[in-house]
């Protein structure tokens, strides 16, 4: 049996190879590493069909579960627009904008006048911009930016906004401060992301959680994208350093995000699960045709089984959508 796999999307070693120079031993964020690694991950999302997906809120079926459970049926940035007036010619920024696709999605709405798009990574930069051209979107921004230290100077935004992008933050003070300075009065700041323990340090009771739904699903769905396809056979705990040593941004400040950004907007936490499946679903999503119903099926069983997980108080909350005033 193969050791306890590396958990989450810090499992991007299987997209980088890091020369032992690059290991880090404090949770200094290395810019350089951090850009390399989700450069080559926004290059394996364009790949077709299933292939590109690597996490659990890839697939159809679980954005489903989650919305419906959760979010009254509405996905989280359709919930975001209708708190915003309903005027159009909004203006917009994002933190950690990736390879682009929820900017270009906003821009489509046609409420949006202007949208900057901010990220460290040059490599997904470049695919974001790529794909607003093929999409005939002229009216976004997008910008390498290191948003830990980042800076905007002589504009003013009416919605803010970030998506799985805060967990990779070390400098959630100066971040959320500079974001409130952009903002209009009143002015949103909308997140969905992993607010989970940091370093993904999860539980005793949740990695066991973890491993009895892995068990219920069988050999052929458990084949391992970031693992070249070795089917993933139990879920550990991952020490920091191997954290830190493969994405040194990965969960790093990520159970403080919502106390750290309720110091500067008054902030409201909606749960939206994902605390057993999103580790379970982390690698093999591609696995599972949304199409087959014995798919679907055995899907349902382990978000099930994540529902019920949450009942459990040694469980943390992981995942939330995160809604800000000014």
């Amino acid at each position: 049996m193969r050791s306890p796999p590396v958990t989450c999307c810090h499992r991007a070693n299987a997209l980088i190879e890091l020369e032992p120079e690059s290991a880090m031993t404090s949770t200094t964020t290395s810019t350089a590493v951090v850009s390399k690694v989700w450069s080559n991950f926004a290059r394996t999302r364009l790949a077709p069909g299933t292939e590109g997906w690597r996490f659990a809120m890839d697939h159809p079926r679980v954005r489903s579960y989650i919305y419906d459970k959760y979010l009254n049926g509405r996905d989280p940035f359709g919930l975001a627009l209708s708190s915003l007036l309903p005027q159009t010619q909004l203006t917009a920024v994002e933190i950690g904008c990736g390879g682009g696709d929820l900017a270009i999605g906003l821009a489509k709405s046609g409420r949006f006048s202007h949208i900057d798009a901010y990220d460290v990574s040059e490599g997904a930069i470049e695919v974001a911009k790529i794909k607003a051209l093929d999409a005939g979107i002229r009216n976004i921004n997008f910008e390498v930016r290191d948003c830990n230290n980042i800076s905007i100077v002589g504009k003013k935004y009416d919605f803010a906004y970030s998506s799985h992008a805060l967990h990779h933050i070390e400098g959630l003070e100066e971040m959320f401060s500079e974001v409130a300075k952009v903002l209009h009065d009143g002015g949103l700041f909308f997140a969905d992301d992993y607010i989970g323990p940091s370093r993904m340090q999860y539980t005793d009771a949740q990695i066991e959680y973890m491993n009895r739904a892995l068990a219920i699903l069988p050999p052929d769905k458990r084949y391992d994208a970031w693992f070249e396809d070795r089917p993933k056979e139990i879920i550990g705990r991952v020490p920091i350093e191997e954290y830190i040593r493969i994405d040194p941004s990965e969960g790093v400040r990520a159970a403080e995000i919502v106390g750290v950004m309720s110091q500067y907007f008054y902030t409201k936490t909606i749960p939206m699960g994902l605390s057993i499946a999103y580790e379970v679903f982390s690698g093999i999503i591609r696995n599972f045709d949304p199409n087959n119903e014995s798919d679907n099926a055995l899907i349902d069983m382990v978000m099930d089984m994540d529902s019920e997980a949450h009942k459990d108080r040694s469980v943390p909350v992981c995942f939330g959508v995160l809604v800000g005033r000014k």
